[in-house]
């Protein structure tokens, strides 16, 4: 299934944000996130805009993509948003070295290529 338009620029800001989060989380340490309180904001930024763009992406399309994890997606931003006291630095860390680079390779086969 081909996204439509709404989709594709949904589908673009989890690539964009993707991208950042893993471009800036090379070469750091896990302890970035406790040192640098900036890079820890902005991994929890990047990771809510993934979050936000995945859930108005439309179920038809979710369901077309199984191989995404949308709901696993939306449900840490909303821990992100709505709970962030329990947010644990390790799942922060997860996600920027390992979730989001398997996202972004994921998006990459979707997505046309970026001019």
């Amino acid at each position: 299934m081909r996204p439509d338009v709404h989709d594709s620029a949904r589908l673009e800001d989890m690539r964009r944000a993707a991208s950042q989060l893993t471009r800036n989380a090379a070469g750091k340490k896990r302890e970035s996130l406790d040192s640098d309180e900036v890079f820890r904001a902005a991994v929890e930024r990047w990771i809510e805009i993934i979050g936000e763009a995945a859930r108005a992406v439309s179920p038809a399309f979710q369901k077309a993509h199984p191989a995404i994890e949308w709901r696993k997606i939306i449900a840490t931003r909303n821990i992100l948003a709505h709970d962030y006291a329990s947010v644990d630095p390790d799942v922060l860390w997860q996600v920027a070295t390992w979730y989001a680079p398997e996202l972004l390779k994921a998006l990459v086969k979707i997505l046309p290529p970026l001019e």
